[in-house]
């Protein structure tokens, strides 16, 4: 094939599809989850002893390990003061294209 450009980028697709904010909100989970195993491996932390150390149980950290849903704040935060580590969650503006794609499957304009 000699075309430059096949299709749309990824990022375009699963907003056209109203698939985005999903997609977004899963890869937030599974880069959490990731810091969290990974921060585990190096400290040589079990998910015994990080259920232990959190005051929860195995199922909620294998929970959290797995980026399922029903993860609280509170067992991210719990799960970042046992492994030394600070939890930052903050709000940020929306850039206009996602208000617009938001707005859009809603089935009305940005401006509304």
């Amino acid at each position: 094939m000699n075309k430059k450009h096949l299709g749309s980028t990824l990022h375009s697709f699963l907003a056209a599809e109203g698939l985005l904010d999903d997609a977004v909100h899963l890869a937030r989970k599974k880069v959490i989850a990731d810091q969290i195993a990974r921060e585990m491996k190096r400290r040589d932390i079990t998910p015994s002893m990080m259920a232990k150390s959190m005051g929860t149980s195995r199922t909620v950290v294998y929970r959290l390990l797995k980026a399922d849903e029903g993860v609280t704040l509170d067992v991210l935060e719990r799960a970042s003061q046992v492994l030394g580590r600070d939890l930052v969650v903050k709000l940020v503006a929306r850039r206009p294209t996602q208000i617009a794609a938001r707005a859009a499957r809603r089935g009305r304009t940005a401006r509304d």
